[in-house]
């Protein structure tokens, strides 16, 4: 058999460059070059693959909701490195669903009060209530991509109280004891309650889907 046919056989395998090699056809060096370039080729197609999922959520059976969509395409054109992408999704959506949830109370507490002729106090517990139950359905749709339960919901019931029980000392602490403006103290208690409630949902409430979507990340 000629080296021509030989190499015609066994080409589409990784025996042809072998052969070729040993029948003269091919140099050494020149299959270490295409080796190489296909391997370029492919890291290439995989770092495509992966930027264009970045801060897309997993496949689950809770759709994207079309608010979502739009902040993954705005924070994907950011020059944030991809680790950083997902975590300033979750924690844009997660701002999102508290503004919305304080626009609600106050909008409950007018209605119960003012309308309604509730007393304050009493308006207060059941806008609290209801708010609390808006932010985790809306968090485990927008910002951590799961189905909610009844766990979950008391887990984050009790994140809300000590946040909000947080934001009072603060505000104690820092107006009538550090001297600070009252509404100095109210901002920076706005901003530890945050830092706390996401902190505790994250690893308290929503732990099972943060932990899945890590390691796949």
């Amino acid at each position: 058999m000629t080296n021509s046919c030989l190499s015609v056989r066994l080409k589409g395998t990784k025996t042809v460059q072998l052969v070729n090699i040993l029948v003269g056809n091919e140099r050494l060096d020149e299959v270490i070059v295409k080796e190489m370039r296909n391997v370029t080729a492919q890291e290439s197609a995989a770092t495509e693959q992966l930027a264009a999922r970045t801060c897309e959520p997993e496949a689950e059976s809770v759709p994207v909701d079309p608010l979502v969509r739009v902040l993954q395409r705005v924070i994907a054109a950011t020059p944030l490195p991809s680790s950083l992408r997902s975590t300033l999704l979750r924690l844009v959506c997660f701002a999102s669903v508290g503004a919305a949830g304080a626009l609600l109370k106050l909008a409950t507490m007018y209605l119960l009060t003012d309308l309604a002729g509730f007393h304050y106090l009493l308006s207060y517990v059941l806008s609290f209530v209801l708010v609390v139950t808006h932010n985790y359905l809306l968090n485990s749709q927008w910002t951590f991509r799961t189905s909610g339960s009844a766990q979950g919901l008391g887990r984050y019931a009790l994140v809300s109280s000590f946040s909000a029980l947080l934001k009072m000392a603060l505000v104690f602490v820092l107006t009538e004891l550090a001297g600070l403006w009252y509404l100095a103290s109210t901002a920076i208690s706005i901003l530890a309650g945050f830092v706390a409630s996401y902190g505790l949902s994250l690893r308290w409430v929503w732990t099972t889907r943060v932990g899945t979507s890590r390691g796949a990340r």
